[in-house]
């Protein structure tokens, strides 16, 4: 969508706009791998959403625009015509010969209108956009069959195309001589490979459990909420780091904030009731070193209540933006609270840009230690995004988002790196263009902020985290649940880089209107925006996807009985 957006004009811009935000959302509701009632609802509607918006295209804006074939396709036609008029020549008896009575320029008339023929197919033709074909007629047709057959992936046949690769990758090792016999002693022996690999992993795990040792660091521990490197190899001294970037604002008061981070931590980890938390001098680095890594890899459960693993790597890069749990979601704001408090209040999700990943050994030299013995703490060092405006299935709009500026004092901040929930897609909107002109440098060498754009785009392809309640693998979403209690830092106190524990959600009264209702914390309205006035404006035309569907369901369910 931010690629298209500002390629057309008003209104046709608007409503592409919402076609492609209503095409996508259609497209992941119809290639979910694991459907309910719910689910299939949203699909009911958006299909008819999706009727109404391509005809609303064909009216308003493909007829504002006249449209030509493509270089290719004019290229086929060409192809296409000459291939019927050389059968037809074929077929033809040949001409009789021109008679004394006849005009000498009628032989030549079959000749010029076989030319104009030719000049005439060479032109690009009108070509307009057509919904009068089976493919859309059958979009309708989706939600009963799922209904009626399962998942769309059940009977695709996309697995069985990609299948074809590996007999193919396999044929490139025979000498191209029976062939197939050597493709099938090929697939043997790398099935009896595999048999041998899956043994050796099998008896190291089991080894490990025996001595205590870990086993094989490299092989991906789904039980673990995440995987950092245990490596050493890339130490910085904490004190040089900090003299080295004196001017840079994203390292202002680092070694004290990071203190503060970290203390809660290491207390908790020690087993200690959390007390005074300012004194920064309760904490040393063994070595005054911490060790820096390029990846990390956040094991995480999807909607159908399956595994997942995403790897978030440093820098301002496509893969080093993270989410995590809003600690402050349907929390009412307080009287003296900020614009952006406000929408942060109305958002499920924090975003942040990872810039670096460390860990650090932690010795807690305070009140009640039992020894002086480095614990390892490892820690994301971010720069925060915050909400610009809320989007939202009704609005067909993508939540946008911007960087905090570097001089901000609230704009880095440590993580425990238990509070991401996974990776996420931000994408920036060209057509408002880089918050600095070409040419012009940074404040920030860690930030980078020398290549800003002034809003990103937070993309919805983990469409049913945004559908809250919907995806049965996101037990945070769920009423009363508790597995969201990792400890989140919070923002609203600048420049306080402390850890807190998410409170339980309370109430939210949700206004449509005339008519108000009220919403658990975990069930609050997540498309509620920010009014033109400041206020915050929850509508439950947003959250047609929330709490009103859950409600109706059960009505449907206690009719039935």
């Amino acid at each position: 969508m931010p690629v298209f957006d500002g390629l057309f004009v008003a209104p046709h811009n608007d409503l592409i706009q919402r076609l492609l935000f209503e095409c996508a959302h259609w497209h992941s509701l119809a290639k979910l791998r694991m459907h309910t009632d719910l689910t299939l609802r949203f699909l009911e509607d958006t299909t008819t959403k999706l009727g109404e918006l391509f005809r609303e295209f064909v009216d308003v804006t493909c007829a504002a625009y006249t449209t030509f074939e493509l270089p290719r396709e004019t290229e086929a036609r060409m192809r296409k015509e000459t291939r019927n008029r050389s059968k037809k020549k074929h077929a033809s008896e040949k001409p009789p010969a021109a008679t004394a009575h006849q005009h000498p320029a009628s032989a030549d008339q079959p000749e010029k209108a076989s030319t104009s023929a030719v000049e005439k197919s060479t032109r690009k033709h009108p070509k307009s956009f057509n919904i009068s074909t089976y493919k859309f007629h059958a979009l309708a047709d989706y939600a009963n069959t799922i209904r009626r057959f399962g998942t769309s992936d059940s009977y695709s046949t996309e697995p069985g195309e990609l299948e074809h690769r590996s007999p193919k990758a396999r044929y490139r090792r025979t000498s191209r001589k029976d062939y197939v016999k050597q493709i099938a002693r090929i697939e043997r022996r790398q099935a009896h490979l595999r048999r041998i690999r899956a043994r050796i992993t099998a008896s190291n795990a089991t080894h490990g459990q025996l001595t205590g040792d870990d086993g094989d660091n490299s092989a991906p521990e789904f039980a673990a909420h995440h995987k950092i490197g245990k490596s050493e190899n890339n130490p910085l001294s904490i004190g040089l780091f900090y003299n080295d970037n004196l001017g840079d604002p994203a390292t202002k008061d680092f070694i004290r904030r990071l203190k503060l981070h970290l203390l809660p931590r290491i207390r908790e980890v020690l087993g200690f009731q959390h007390g005074d938390e300012d004194d920064s001098q309760r904490v040393t680095f063994h070595r005054d070193r911490m060790y820096s890594h390029h990846t990390m890899r956040v094991n995480f459960t999807r909607y159908d209540v399956r595994r997942g693993e995403d790897i978030i790597r440093t820098g301002a890069t496509p893969q080093s933006n993270v989410m995590m749990m809003n600690p402050n979601f349907g929390m009412e704001p307080g009287p003296d609270a900020r614009p952006q408090d406000l929408l942060d209040s109305c958002h499920p999700f924090w975003y942040a840009q990872v810039l670096r990943i460390y860990h650090v050994n932690v010795v807690y030299i305070g009140e009640g230690r039992h020894d002086y013995q480095p614990r390892r703490l490892e820690f994301l060092w971010v720069r925060w995004y915050d909400i610009r405006h809320i989007g939202g299935w009704e609005s067909r709009m993508l939540d946008q988002v911007e960087l905090s500026p570097p001089d901000d004092e609230d704009s880095f901040a440590f993580l425990d790196p238990e509070c991401v929930v996974r990776a996420c897609h931000i994408i920036p909107c060209f057509a408002l263009g880089p918050v600095l002109a070409s040419g012009n440098i940074g404040t920030s060498h860690w930030a980078q902020d020398q290549n800003d754009y002034k809003s990103y785009a937070v993309n919805r392809d983990m469409m049913l985290r945004y559908h809250w309640q919907a995806g049965v693998g996101h037990t945070y979403s769920h009423h009363g649940s508790t597995s969201s209690t990792a400890a989140v830092p919070s923002r609203v106190e600048a420049g306080r880089y402390r850890t807190i524990t998410p409170p339980h959600h309370p109430a939210a009264t949700v206004t449509s209107g005339s008519s108000s209702r009220t919403f658990s914390g975990d069930c609050s309205d997540e498309e509620s925006c920010l009014g033109d006035d400041g206020r915050s404006e929850h509508s439950l035309a947003e959250s047609r996807d929330n709490g009103d569907y859950w409600d109706d369901l059960q009505d449907d369910e206690e009719g039935e009985e």
